[in-house]
């Protein structure tokens, strides 16, 4: 806080396995929840009362392709406004991590998503540094689904959330702004409207359904192109985990089919005519029934109700119900369940021209990547995503909110609006689980939804089947969707009205202190102003991890829709200051447009949206937008201010982006924190290898530099001043890292980020001051303009110095001072004596080049999940340190890495003998290849004696230097047991082994 220290909290404690805990209970699935009941027991030392159960999560909202845990984001933004000396019992006790015992006892997931803070005992601390909550200004600029200022909120801060998309901008409005301005009266209203709704689909909408049906596999039908026969075309017959399972049983004569379910697995081979055998080609069969599901569509469209009773055939051989599910189980499809199907195909017809207003018309743009497939097999508009019963019932629904809606904003206003919203996002939901792009999930029996198939693949292709629920159940479907009569949280299996209570009760009276708007992260001091920001938390995009405009844009489709009203009235999206606040700050879109805005989207991207000779989109554009947003938290941060950057990213050129933004924009990074999540894709690949962890960059402006006027890695390698901030930086996250109870594992990591820290000190002026004048380039003469100014090629420059001096270095001393402790660590751990300790460690970082890079990088695979070594990282690591990837794989402790896709593997044992082509002479050259060979010996030799005879025995036969004795102990302490046995030695013999190396080096 401005005039105290500028030290803050964050940047030297947090309560890291309290953090870490609640992370993981709370982006766990529910069904795994129970493997960290042990790890809270053992925390807080109470048994919960419940713990598998579900929860009212933000998730449950409305789909959004990254989420951030609450927890983490709560405590760096409070630990970022307290002083760094502040009692950290305190702490626990305003964030609510105290009262997590007291929840324990009662029937609510334990974790600090429900645990208040206290803002009372908060707003007395602040009034010693003459301060409110409402005066201390946090901000996420890509706030997406709303987690980071949820809890700046929850602490009583003013809260600012912006987003570049308009279907985000939607969930931070209903996330962040309406539970805080209306309250529980908000919830009320939303749950009387969502009662009605449910009413009315299942009053109105149930009679195109069989009364038994709940959700239904539809095969799509293809007609072989050698026989005629009518194929159903399936990817699987398993309907279950371990089944039952779906038997086609075909008449090769009569070219008919039936289905039984059965419990036994059945023959089934996959794109192939039953009836003659012939192969049939996915692509050839999946863009053959397209063109017949448009077909369709348009004779529906057409309101010609005769000519619609003409393509009932069609109808049922192109979209086959083959299997649906019932409360019992499993049936095969039967002549009911096509009569509804037909049914609604010809009231769609009737009623084409009342309900094509309410249809996703709009073309699928040729910009959408992640549709791109779709639009490939020949769907060229949104209501195309959907079979004729969906889109009958998406429009009728539709249909009964336009008039909700014109009624609710007229009469109610800003309130009314909200209340639109939850509803449209419920239909949103159900939309998402009903497209023909909608997949079965055989493990859990239920239908994948349109972003469960983003997850996966990253785009939208059409399956061999799909699947379609019966959306009028008041207690799935849409009943699930908005669980309007769920009253205890651990109830909830994810709809919307859990949450919005939770909300509610959380931020209400809190309406003065919130902002959302829909604006460019680029242009935030044009937004807010300089100098008046004490937070910025942000988790940003990370190259192509996400595609959030694609994606999103499917639900744009569906949300203009029924919001129109509310938008016409400026109550949402608003750019007149008349009518209030102006929300809108992207220039050249508009809520009457289909497409979502792209071309600010700081992501990568297949193909550029801009093809001038600065492409857009690509990484290295990428990696030049985010120094520019960075530039701007610079501007809107007060000096004391605090910039936290989440980093979730596994490939290691998008960590060498961020924090070559960050050092080229001006910030010093003091501190990088390891949270874990739960989810697989959620790693950081640090020093080579991937971890499941996600890193909280803590950065903020100034501080002391190092000054140096060199720009050459071998002359700073040399420079004691660099060497020692960046030793400093690692050890002061060593000491930070053990303070707050890391684990091994996130210590090394923390350490290596602290030295990274370290690095972002080091400033040459004489890149920071060049001019370039004269350096412009042809093609900038010819276009008649200059498409990077001065502030641009200087900021290439200072990343291109830190990419490849000051990063390598960091990693560099990093690891050796990692590899120190750890050397440390590993000896007195085994019992060794004192006074060996310290000899043993000087004669481990005293070996040659070639054996210190092994070590390094065999130090690395220790800790991480994954036994290879990121080529970058690989060929960085040897650049400082002196030597090459060639001359370790001259040496045989190296093998793969190819080329920049192939990670290296280090060897070990018979391995590197192998590799080294059993050549005794070349191992013995280094202290490592000298060690391999030494542990052989020991381990192959009678064990007939004492060790110290053993001892001599093997001195005798294997002359070794104490380095080699040394390293040999080091790795053998620190290998797996697959790794021993391949140097002989075995969990039996290890001992002796130890024993013996111990008495040698004594000597």
């Amino acid at each position: 806080m401005a005039g105290q220290t500028t030290d803050r909290l964050v940047e030297k404690w947090l309560p890291l396995p309290e953090v870490n805990l609640h992370t993981s209970v709370e982006m766990a699935f529910r069904i795994s929840r129970n493997k960290y009941r042990r790890s809270f027991i053992d925390f807080y030392g109470v048994e919960p009362r419940v713990f598998n159960v579900g929860t009212p999560q933000l998730a449950n909202l409305h789909p959004w392709p990254a989420r951030r845990p609450t927890a983490p984001a709560r405590l760096l933004t409070l630990a970022s406004i307290l002083p760094a000396n502040f009692s950290h019992d305190l702490f626990r006790r305003i964030s609510g991590l105290e009262d997590i015992p007291i929840l324990a006892m009662q029937n609510i997931l334990p974790i600090l998503l429900h645990s208040s803070p206290r803002i009372e005992e908060l707003s007395n601390i602040l009034k010693e540094y003459n301060k409110t909550p409402g005066e201390i200004v946090v901000v996420d600029p890509m706030a997406g689904g709303g987690s980071i200022p949820l809890e700046s909120l929850r602490l009583g801060f003013r809260t600012i959330a912006a987003e570049y998309n308009p279907v985000a901008y939607l969930i931070l409005k209903a996330t962040l702004e309406y539970p805080a301005k209306f309250g529980m009266k908000l919830y009320d209203e939303v749950r009387a409207e969502a009662k009605a709704l449910i009413k009315y689909a299942v009053d109105e909408l149930s009679k195109y359904y069989p009364e038994d049906a709940m959700n239904y596999i539809i095969a799509r039908g293809y007609r072989c192109w050698s026989c005629k026969g009518l194929v159903p075309i399936i990817h699987d017959v398993k309907l279950g985990k371990d089944g039952p399972y779906i038997k086609l049983t075909f008449d090769k004569e009569k070219k008919t089919f039936n289905v039984d379910i059965v419990g036994l697995e059945p023959e089934f081979e996959r794109l192939r005519c039953p009836y003659c055998g012939v192969s049939i080609d996915r692509e050839t069969a999946l863009k053959d029934w397209v063109k017949r599901h448009k077909k369709l569509l348009a004779a529906a469209l057409s309101g010609d109700i005769k000519e619609a009773e003409k393509h009932i055939d069609m109808l049922h051989e192109t979209h086959i119900l083959l299997v649906k599910q019932t409360e019992r189980g499993f049936a095969p499809a039967g002549e009911l369940d096509r009569k509804k199907f037909a049914q609604a195909y010809l009231d769609l017809t009737k009623n084409a021209s009342e309900l094509k207003k309410y249809l996703p018309l709009d073309p699928i743009s040729k910009e959408n990547e992640v549709f791109a497939p779709i639009r490939n097999s020949g769907i060229e508009y949104w209501f195309e995503l959907f079979n004729h019963r969906q889109l009958l019932i998406l429009t009728l629904l539709f249909k009964y909110l336009e008039g909700k809606e014109k009624n609710l904003v007229e009469t109610k206003g800003e309130i009314g609006a909200a209340i639109c919203i939850y509803l449209s996002f419920g239909i949103d939901k159900i939309s998402n689980y009903n497209t023909i792009v909608s997949t079965w999930h055989e493990s859990h029996s239920v239908i994948r939804d349109l972003t469960g198939h983003y997850a996966t693949r990253r785009e939208i292709s059409l399956g061999l089947e799909y699947c379609e629920l019966k959306v009028p159940l008041e207690e799935r479907s849409i009943g699930w969707v908005f669980e309007p009569d769920v009253e205890k949280p651990t109830a909830t299996r994810g709809g919307i009205l859990p949450v919005l209570r939770e909300l509610c009760s959380w931020l209400e009276g809190l309406g003065d202190c919130v902002e959302v708007y829909m604006a460019d992260a680029r242009e935030l001091s044009s937004l807010l102003g300089e100098g008046c920001v004490d937070v910025i938390n942000v988790d940003p995009p990370y190259f192509a991890q996400h595609n959030y405009s694609d994606i999103s844009e499917f639900f744009w489709q569906l949300l203009r829709i029924p919001l129109k009203p509310a938008i016409d009235m400026g109550l949402l999206f608003n750019r007149d200051s008349s009518r209030g606040r102006v929300e809108l700050h992207v220039p050249g879109w508009s809520p009457v447009l289909s497409v979502v805005p792209r071309e600010g989207e700081i992501i990568e991207r297949r193909m550029p949206l801009v093809k001038t000779p600065v492409e857009s989109h690509t990484r290295d554009w990428y990696v030049q937008e985010m120094w520019r947003f960075f530039k701007e938290c610079y501007k809107v941060l007060r000096d004391d201010g605090i910039l936290i950057v989440w980093f979730t990213h596994s490939d290691p050129e998008a960590w060498e982006g961020i924090l070559s933004a960050l050092y080229a924009s001006g910030f010093m990074v003091t501190r990088a924190w390891t949270i874990r999540t739960e989810m697989a894709e959620r790693r950081v690949a640090l020093a080579g290898s991937a971890f499941f962890s996600s890193l909280a960059l803590i950065a903020k402006k100034g501080g002391s530099r190092i000054v140096v006027g060199s720009k050459e890695i071998e002359n700073l390698a040399r420079n004691s001043e660099v060497r020692d901030t960046i030793i400093i930086g690692a050890t002061e996250a060593l000491q930070s890292a053990m303070e707050s109870g890391a684990s091994e594992r996130e210590a090394y990591i923390m350490a290596l980020a602290g030295a990274i820290a370290g690095a972002t000190r080091v400033r040459n002026p004489l890149i920071e001051s060049t001019r370039f004048v004269g350096e412009r380039k042809l093609d900038e003469v010819i276009w008649g303009k200059s498409f990077e100014d001065d502030e641009v090629l200087r900021f290439k420059q200072m990343r291109r110095f830190f990419t490849e001096v000051l990063y390598p270095l960091a990693l560099h001393y990093g690891t050796q001072r990692v590899l120190e402790s750890v050397v440390k660590q590993v000896f007195r751990g085994s019992g060794f004596d004192e006074s060996l300790v310290e000899g043993l460690v000087m004669d481990i970082l005293g070996v040659d080049g070639e054996s210190k890079a092994y070590l390094l990088l065999w130090m690395s695979t220790r800790y991480s999940e994954e036994p290879t070594v990121e080529y970058d990282f690989m060929e960085k690591m040897c650049k400082v340190i002196g030597t090459s990837t060639a001359k370790l794989r001259f040496y045989g402790f190296v093998e793969g890495g190819r080329g920049r896709s192939s990670d290296y593997r280090l060897a070990y044992g018979d391995r590197m003998l192998d590799l080294a082509g059993r050549r005794t002479d070349l191992l013995v050259r280094t202290a490592v290849g000298s060690a391999i060979l030494l542990t052989r010996a020991v381990a192959e030799i009678p064990k007939t004696e004492v060790p110290e005879k053993l001892a001599e025995k093997v001195v005798a036969e294997v002359p070794v230097s104490k380095m080699a004795v040394a390293v040999a102990l080091f790795l053998m302490l620190t290998a797996k047991e697959h790794e021993l046995r391949s140097v002989g030695v075995t969990d039996i013999s290890k001992p002796l082994v130890l024993s013996v190396l111990k008495a040698i080096y004594k000597k």
